[in-house]
């Protein structure tokens, strides 16, 4: 977990929703694929009352994540 994973969480658990958006689009600039921040995103947009960025945000973090999980399957496919 990076540094501003652990302060957007950090953020979230105090309340501050917008700050927490701010640190977790952040943490997506430097690394477009970490699905923590992307969790992080859709839910500090829930807690916004930004519902349908936060399905959006929601439906990218299910494309990273079904990328990832593709390549491990081969991966374990080639090794048996």
């Amino acid at each position: 977990m990076t540094p501003l994973i652990t302060q957007g969480q950090r953020q979230l658990g105090r309340g501050l929703w917008s700050m927490a958006l701010e640190t977790f689009e952040r943490a997506i600039t430097l690394d477009g694929d970490d699905g923590a921040a992307w969790e992080g995103k859709a839910t500090a947009l829930k807690k916004l009352g930004r519902w349908a960025e936060a399905v959006e945000v929601e439906e990218h973090l299910v494309e990273i994540r079904s990328r990832a999980i593709v390549p491990n399957q081969l991966d374990r496919v080639r090794t048996s």
